[in-house]
C-alpha cells in the first residue's frame, strides 16, 4: 500500500479522537464480547478481522473451495470448532443470514479463553498513523511487560472501530497449547468436549456430510 500524502497524513490526525473516547469504546467492546452480545460488538470492529470473518462465512457457506480433502482434514482446530458449530448444530440455521461483522465476533466469542485474554488486553498510548488510514495503539495483552498493537478505524460517524485480529491470534494461540496438553493434539476430541459443555447438541455425521458435499462441489 502506498504511503500517505502530508496532507492525507495531517488529515488523519486532525480526525483523530480523543484518547478518552477511544479508551471508552474499547472498554465497551471488551465489555460487549464478554457478554455474547454480537450485533452491538459488531458495529465496533472494522480492519482485517472482518476480511477474516468474510473468508470464515464463504467456508461455512461452501462458497470458498480452496481447500482439498487433505488440507480440509489438516486445518487448524480452531477453524474445524467454528466447522463444527455451523455443520454439526442448530447453529447450521443462520448460516444463509451470516455477516463478516457478526461472524468474527460469534468466532471470537467461541474461543474458550476469551475472557481471560480480554482481561488482559488493555489499550495503551497512540502510537502513530499507518497506510491503511487508520490508527495505531499500543496495548498491553499479557503480564510479560511486551506490548502489541490495535489498530484504530473513525467512520463518518466519527465513532472509533477496532481491529482485533491481533487479538484473536493471541486467543487461537492460547487454545492451540490447551489442545495439545489436554487432549494430546487430538482435535476432534477437544470440539466434542467443547460443544458438550456449551450446551449443544451435536451431530458428528451432519459435519462429515457437509465435508462430502464440500468435495463434490470442488471436485464438481
Amino acid at each position: 500500500m502506498a504511503d500517505l500524502t502530508q496532507a492525507e497524513l495531517m488529515e488523519l490526525y486532525k480526525k483523530r479522537p480523543s484518547d478518552k473516547a477511544v479508551v471508552e469504546a474499547f472498554d465497551a467492546l471488551k465489555k460487549l464480547l464478554t457478554e455474547r452480545d454480537f450485533n452491538a460488538a459488531a458495529t465496533l470492529i472494522d480492519g482485517t478481522c472482518i476480511h477474516y470473518g468474510d473468508q470464515m462465512v464463504n467456508l461455512v457457506r461452501l462458497e470458498d473451495l480452496s481447500y482439498s480433502t487433505e488440507e480440509l482434514e489438516a486445518i487448524d482446530p480452531f477453524t474445524k470448532l467454528v466447522m463444527a458449530l455451523f455443520w454439526g448444530t442448530h447453529l447450521s440455521g443462520v448460516v444463509p443470514e451470516l455477516v463478516p461483522r457478526f461472524m468474527f465476533c460469534l468466532m471470537l466469542s467461541h474461543s474458550p479463553f476469551l475472557t481471560m485474554v480480554l482481561k488482559k488486553w488493555e489499550l495503551g498510548a497512540f502510537s502513530g498513523v499507518t497506510s491503511a488510514q487508520c490508527y495505531s495503539y499500543k496495548c498491553r495483552y499479557d503480564d510479560s511487560g511486551e506490548d502489541k498493537k490495535i489498530y484504530v478505524y473513525v467512520g463518518k460517524d466519527g465513532l472509533p472501530r477496532f481491529d482485533l485480529m491481533d487479538l484473536f491470534i493471541h486467543a487461537y494461540q492460547i487454545l492451540e497449547l490447551y489442545v495439545e496438553d489436554q487432549f494430546g493434539g487430538d482435535d476432534e476430541a477437544f470440539i466434542r468436549h467443547y460443544i458438550e459443555h456449551s450446551g449443544y447438541e451435536y451431530d458428528p455425521k451432519a459435519v462429515q456430510k457437509m465435508k462430502s458435499k464440500y468435495a463434490s462441489a470442488r471436485n464438481g
